[in-house]
Formats: structure tokens, C-alpha cells, sequence
């Protein structure tokens, strides 16, 4: 199958079937004719026909390509204007064409003024599209000790033309989340789905929707779902082993970095984001350290002193988990 794409106004971009082999010579009045069914509900059909004017009418019997039975038949349609080409008329059905979802054959016939018709057919796929519906997430709100949630939802088969729902079972259901497994997500019998997932804490929205599972069926939009995170306070202390020095000999930076959780102050993660400012006075900072948090939230870092100053220690948590905290040393005098 060739794609073409219809450059049309803006209430109407969309990619349509291109031409395939015309049934007979086309009349003089009628050029080109293009059809698609790319709107939300694909029973709503749309036609480009090459042409300077109007035309006298349009027939559309779909031929079902397994049993080569007529699926569905349309000629009202509506003239909904002419594209940016000077020589190109659009329509659209006034109502959408119900039929089984599948492969059919499009037999158009146009009839120009003149009473002269052009036949033109071309593949037609006619499918439903799957929605997720219903999507929650379970708790809405996570701190860093309550980070596990639970998403639940439905996909459903919007039908085409009628647009009614059906449940669409044991169809797989793409996710993304921040950071998260990659473990298949499979829906029931009765459309719904249920997946766990340990949220990182940036990124904080997630995408859902259809997959894959079902014939002629293709994905709506995703459906996003989020959570909000409460920030833990945290608190840190930094303190030199010396206060006065010579210049280059080494002093040994020793602190902990704590967060407050729901039982009172425990230690910050081991990958807690930490720097140090170096030899800081009213002119600025000469260095940066980056110490690691042990399990029991200290840190231990030597430093080489250049100049007299303090040591500023920063502390900017973990993701949106926590809030930021800094910490200063007493002014370390530096001798010759």
C-alpha cells in the first residue's frame, strides 16, 4: 500500500489513502481522488478529489477483501471546502459508515457536472481504536518511604461508526514510567488492567495506553496519570578537624546528613546528591568536594587548605523527595 499525504486546512490535517489503480479512464473534470479515515471515530470517511469545482456526487461501496461481500455503501456527503491547491475539492460523510471492522476495497465512483463519472479504488482498513479508560492511581501522593503504586484502568474498543465501548481482553498495554521495569501489562476479560510500579520520584507523570492484542484495532492517544510527592525536611552538620593550619596541609571534613520521616530523624540515602565549597570567603569559593553518605548518614572527606575561609556543604537531596539543607564550617585560618 502507497501513502500520500493531503495537505488540507487546518480543521482537516490528515494523512489519507493515496491512489491506487483507477477502474476506468478518468473523465476530463475529475483528476486525482485520495480517501482516509483518519478522524477519532474512523467511520467518518474522507475524500480529495481533484477537481476545479464541485462535483455532482460520490458513491463508496466498501468490498470486504476475505469474503468480497459489500461491508457498507455511502453517498451523502458533506463539502467541506477546497484544499491550499487551487484544483482540489474536500468532503467528508455526513454520518459515519457502520460496518465490521477490517481490509476492505474502496470502489469510489464520482460524478462531475457534467454527468461524466471517474471510479477510482484503493485499500480501505477500517478499525477500532483503543482507549484507556478509567485510569487511577493508587495512593495519588508518595513520600520516599511510601513510594510503591498501584495503576489500574480499562481499554476499551471504540467501534467504528456506531462509536460504542467494548472491553478489549488480553491486549497488552504500554506504560511509561520514569525508571520503571518493563514487565507486560495484560488486560482481562473485561478490559481492565492492574500494574506496580516504585516511582523514582522525578518525572513524576506517566503514560498509558493500547499495545497491541486485538485485529484492526489501533491506539488512541495516551492517558496520563501522575502523583504527587511530599518532601521530606533534611538537615545536615559539617565540621573541620582543625581550625588553624599552614597552607597545604590537609584537614579532614567529617558531618551527617539526616531527613525527617513519619518516626523522626533518620539518615539521608547513600545517594544523596552532596557537594563542598572549598577555601569560601566575600571574594567566593576555590574548590568542590563531592562526598558519599555511608548507610548511617556521616561522611568523611580531606580537603587541602589554600586560603583562609570555611567549607560550605550543600545538600540537595534525592529526586523530589527531599528538601534541600547546607551546612557551614567555623573559618579555618591558613599560615604560611
Amino acid at each position: 500500500m502507497r501513502r500520500l499525504s493531503l495537505v488540507v486546512a487546518s480543521v482537516l490535517a490528515t494523512a489519507l489513502v493515496a491512489a491506487g489503480t483507477p477502474g476506468i479512464a478518468q473523465a476530463a473534470g475529475v483528476g486525482q481522488i485520495l480517501i482516509g479515515n483518519n478522524h477519532l471515530n474512523p467511520g467518518v470517511v474522507d475524500v480529495s478529489i481533484d477537481s476545479e469545482e464541485p462535483v455532482a456526487s460520490i458513491h463508496i461501496d466498501f468490498v470486504n477483501r476475505e469474503n468480497g461481500q459489500v461491508g457498507g455503501s455511502v453517498d451523502a456527503f458533506d463539502h467541506t471546502g477546497e484544499a491550499p491547491f487551487p484544483t482540489r475539492q474536500l468532503y467528508t460523510t455526513s454520518s459515519p459508515v457502520v460496518m465490521a471492522p477490517g481490509d476492505y476495497d474502496a470502489e469510489v465512483a464520482v460524478t462531475d457536472v457534467d454527468g461524466e463519472v471517474t471510479r477510482h479504488s484503493d485499500f480501505f482498513r477500517y478499525f477500532v481504536v483503543a482507549e484507556v479508560h478509567a485510569l487511577e492511581v493508587t495512593p495519588p501522593t508518595i513520600d520516599y518511604d511510601h513510594r510503591d503504586i498501584t495503576v489500574t484502568g480499562k481499554v476499551l474498543g471504540r467501534q467504528p461508526g456506531t462509536g460504542e465501548l467494548r472491553p478489549i481482553p488480553g491486549a497488552t498495554v504500554q506504560a511509561w514510567v520514569h525508571m520503571s521495569s518493563d514487565d507486560p501489562i495484560v488486560t482481562g476479560p473485561d478490559g481492565a488492567f492492574e500494574a506496580h510500579f516504585t516511582m523514582a520520584g522525578t518525572i513524576n507523570t506517566m503514560e498509558f495506553s493500547y499495545g497491541e492484542g486485538a485485529p484492526y484495532t489501533r491506539a488512541a492517544p495516551y492517558v496520563n496519570g501522575s502523583v504527587t510527592v511530599t518532601k521530606q525536611p533534611t538537615r545536615a552538620t559539617i565540621r573541620p578537624d582543625k581550625r588553624r593550619v599552614r597552607a597545604g596541609e590537609t584537614i579532614t571534613l567529617t558531618g551527617k546528613v539526616e531527613r525527617r520521616s513519619a518516626t523522626g530523624w533518620v539518615p539521608a540515602p547513600t545517594n544523596s546528591d552532596l557537594y563542598i565549597l572549598a577555601d569560601c570567603d566575600d571574594t567566593g569559593c576555590l574548590g568542590t568536594h563531592y562526598p558519599v553518605l555511608a548507610p548511617d548518614g556521616t561522611f568523611r572527606v580531606e580537603a587541602t587548605a589554600q586560603r583562609t575561609g570555611y567549607f560550605l556543604l550543600h545538600n540537595t537531596g534525592l529526586a523530589d523527595f527531599f528538601e534541600g539543607s547546607t551546612a557551614q564550617t567555623p573559618v579555618v585560618t591558613v599560615r604560611p
